[in-house]
C-alpha cells in the first residue's frame, strides 16, 4: 500500500538500506555495472578472500558466483546474475531493492514534471528510490523505460503533469512515452497546480524545482474534477 505524504517538508529521498556487493570478473561488464551504480550515487562494496558472509544484494557474473561457492562464503541477501538478467537490468533492480523497505515489491509510480528540464522522480511502494531531472527528452525517456522494465510488478503507473497553459513538445513527448511502454503501465495525468511550491531539503542540499515538481505529481492521485 502507498503511503499518502500531504505537502511534505522533508522526506527520505533515495536512501540506501541495504548495501550492493559486487563479484563480477568481467572486466568489461564490471565497469559498465559500476558506471551504471555510480551515476545513481549508489555506494558498492566487494567480495575479497577475507569474506565470510555478505548482506544485502549481490550482484555477480557466473565466475564471481563461482568464487562465492569455493569460498563458502555465506549469502544472506539477493542475487542479481547478469549473466542470466543482463547488466543493465541487475543493476536497476539493485538499486531499487537497495533503497526499499522490503525486497517484496507491490508496485511503482513514475512522476513526470515536462519543462525545459524533464523532472523524474521513481517511487517503489513508499520509497523514494530516485529523482533527478534531464534536458534531453530522449535520455528522460530511456530513464523511465528502464525502470519501467527492470521490475516484475502488477502495479505499474505513469503520473505525467498537466501543464497550466500549452507547452512546446509536451503532445510529442507523452505519443512517445505511451508508443515505448505500450501496455506495460498505466499513464495518468495530474494536475500541477502546487507541485513546485515547496523547496525540499535532503541533507542540506536542495532538490532541484523540476525534480521536486516530479516528486509532487508522482505523490498525488487523480480526481474526477481535474480529468
Amino acid at each position: 500500500m502507498i503511503k499518502k505524504f500531504s505537502r511534505v517538508e522533508s522526506i527520505n529521498i533515495e536512501k540506501q538500506r541495504r548495501d550492493i556487493v559486487v563479484a563480477i570478473y568481467d572486466s568489461r561488464k564490471l565497469m559498465k555495472i559500476l558506471n551504471i551504480l555510480n551515476s545513481y550515487r549508489v555506494l558498492v562494496k566487494g567480495i575479497d578472500e577475507n569474506s565470510k558472509e555478505v548482506y544485502g544484494i549481490i550482484i555477480v557474473d557466473e565466475n564471481g558466483l563461482r568464487y562465492i561457492n569455493e569460498m563458502h562464503i555465506e549469502i544472506n541477501g539477493v542475487i542479481l546474475n547478469i549473466d542470466t538478467i543482463g547488466v543493465e537490468r541487475s543493476a536497476i533492480m539493485g538499486i531499487i531493492l537497495s533503497r526499499t523497505s522490503s525486497i517484496k515489491i507491490g508496485s511503482i509510480i513514475v512522476g513526470i514534471d515536462y519543462g525545459e528540464r524533464i523532472g523524474i522522480a521513481i517511487i517503489v511502494d513508499s520509497d523514494v528510490v530516485f529523482i533527478n531531472s534531464y534536458r534531453d527528452k530522449a535520455e528522460a525517456l530511456r530513464i523511465i523505460k528502464m525502470f519501467i522494465d527492470s521490475i516484475n510488478v502488477e502495479r505499474k503507473i505513469i503520473r505525467i503533469g498537466l501543464p497550466n497553459k500549452p507547452h512546446r513538445g509536451y503532445e510529442d513527448f507523452v505519443n512517445k512515452l505511451a508508443s515505448l511502454l505500450k501496455e506495460s503501465a498505466v499513464i495518468e495525468f495530474i494536475s500541477e497546480n502546487g507541485s513546485s511550491r515547496r523547496k525540499l531539503e535532503v541533507e542540506n542540499t536542495k532538490v532541484d524545482e523540476d525534480s521536486l515538481a516530479a516528486l509532487n505529481i508522482a505523490l498525488q492521485r487523480i480526481y474526477s474534477d481535474k480529468v
